[in-house]
């Protein structure tokens, strides 16, 4: 018997000590014994009716008892009537008049009632203490004694009440643990469905990132790569895909700040240098205090596309000394493209990030056009 089937056999004893004295409410005393469901010892319980109250003991049985009851734990179920006196578990103190407030013990007819919820187990024991009279079942004054007929009827009644009732408990316990189980296994299969498409998520995003920092690295001309701790932590923060995009581009933004770097370069995206941006970060604008490099690279990208829109407004020839000369602190052609030249990477990562700004640089400024050719050559030799 496996150890779902011992505990219940343990709860159904208690079960069953419970239900002997709603069944005759006339019993006066009820001891039980059987297995516990851990130890396997033998395991006792008493009940008792008095004049005040109705009290329930369990008991330790001594190895003596186990092994005097263990015969009749053995006999198959039935019931058999039996003298008080006679009881292996009887004491002196049991049989005093003071304790059960009722006639001497010796008076008393106990019927046995042996059960077995398995065959190959020992079975459990309900010794049921009767008064000799009918009063027993209610009858107020039927001092009249049983009969054997009458006591063979009440036997009969008890055991197929005993086998009736633990029948529904094994029932109803084997119904509540079959739920158990199939609700466990449905609860086990949406856990593990959740955690494969949670896998599968993950592995998108993975996939995600990869593809988006190759498509970037071939529209500005480097070799971008991701630590796997960086992929993760990405993901982790990340809810949406625009939040994801403005991180990775954010963070290569901050790296070039940081560093200077060449077309064709390898540009590795570590943990330390990730930078996460928020799901409603709105586009940053050019500043007119410069604070650090790359704010400095926006607002030359300004000056020039101010003083190119004014210059082809005032219908001259759009060359790096007429765009110099008509910035409102004015430049020589030599200076614009040095400071093109020294701020390459970060103007290639920025046309990226922003594609919309600048047109007119962008698409007419010879210096300009001049970075982005560079760039597609580099690309076309690499591929």
């Amino acid at each position: 018997m496996n150890s779902n089937q011992k505990h219940m056999q343990s709860n159904a004893a208690i079960h069953m000590m419970q239900q002997w004295p709603v069944f005759m409410e006339g019993i006066d005393r009820i001891v039980g014994f059987w297995s516990d469901d851990k130890s396997q010892k033998l395991q006792g319980m008493e009940w008792l009716r008095n004049s005040l109250s109705q009290q329930s003991t369990s008991f330790e049985t001594s190895s003596d008892l186990s092994k005097t009851l263990q015969v009749t734990r053995e006999a198959a179920g039935g019931f058999q009537w039996l003298n008080a006196e006679t009881l292996p578990f009887q004491s002196s103190s049991k049989t005093s008049i003071g304790q059960l407030d009722l006639f001497s013990e010796a008076q008393y007819l106990v019927l046995l009632i042996r059960i077995k919820l398995e065959q190959n187990t020992l079975g459990d024991l309900y010794y049921l203490f009767f008064r000799n009279d009918k009063s027993n079942f209610g009858i107020n004054g039927a001092q009249e004694a049983f009969s054997t007929s009458e006591k063979a009827i009440i036997g009969r009644l008890a055991f197929q009440f005993a086998n009736t009732n633990l029948s529904l408990y094994q029932k109803q316990k084997n119904t509540f643990r079959q739920f158990k189980k199939q609700t466990q296994s449905v609860l086990k299969s949406m856990h593990e469905q959740q955690k494969a498409q949670m896998h599968e998520i993950k592995q998108w995003k993975n996939d995600w990132i990869e593809h988006y920092l190759f498509e970037l690295g071939e529209r500005n001309g480097f070799n971008y790569v991701i630590q796997e701790s960086c992929k993760e932590s990405l993901i982790q923060h990340c809810k949406t895909i625009r939040q994801l995009k403005q991180s990775i581009e954010k963070s290569l933004v901050y790296i070039c700040e940081l560093f200077e770097f060449t077309a064709g370069d390898t540009i590795e995206l570590e943990l330390a240098y990730l930078q996460f941006s928020e799901i409603e970060t709105p586009r940053p604008e050019s500043s007119n205090t410069p604070q650090n490099r790359l704010s400095k690279t926006m607002l030359l990208l300004d000056r020039l596309e101010q003083s190119a829109q004014s210059t082809l407004n005032a219908g001259q020839n759009l060359t790096s000394a007429q765009v110099g000369q008509n910035m409102e602190k004015a430049i020589s052609a030599p200076a614009i493209s040095d400071a093109l030249k020294k701020n390459r990477a970060r103007i290639l990562q920025l046309f990226s990030q922003y594609p919309d700004r600048w047109n007119c640089i962008r698409h007419q400024f010879k210096p300009i056009m001049n970075l982005k050719e560079k760039n597609t050559t580099y690309l076309s030799a690499t591929s």
